[in-house]
């Protein structure tokens, strides 16, 4: 089992790969011209509001407790379970692969 600190870099190696993933979605989508109606937009949002969530948990658990620290792990997981979810739903939809 991860140290606390290893499991910490793991969540900021995972938001460093999100970030990838959000700027390779949006120039795919400039490149082939989809989203024009604001429907991509608003998934980006979406993701953007999300990504801010999975951050501010991964913020807090660096300054946690040993109690809060859990429960900040277990609302993080959930956020990084939704984004990954929102990213991929967003590459099928829009056929950016």
């Amino acid at each position: 089992m991860p140290t606390r600190d290893e499991y910490e870099e793991g969540l900021r190696s995972d938001l460093r790969r999100l970030e990838r993933w959000m700027m390779k979605l949006e120039l795919r989508a400039e490149e082939k011209q989809i989203g024009d109606d604001g429907e991509l937009k608003a998934v980006l949002d979406d993701v953007r509001n999300q990504r801010d969530a999975f951050s501010s948990g991964l913020y807090g658990m660096q300054k946690a407790g040993t109690d809060e620290w859990e429960d900040l792990r277990r609302r993080t997981e959930e956020a990084w379970t939704e984004l990954s979810a929102m990213i991929d739903g967003a590459v099928n939809r829009f056929e950016i692969h």
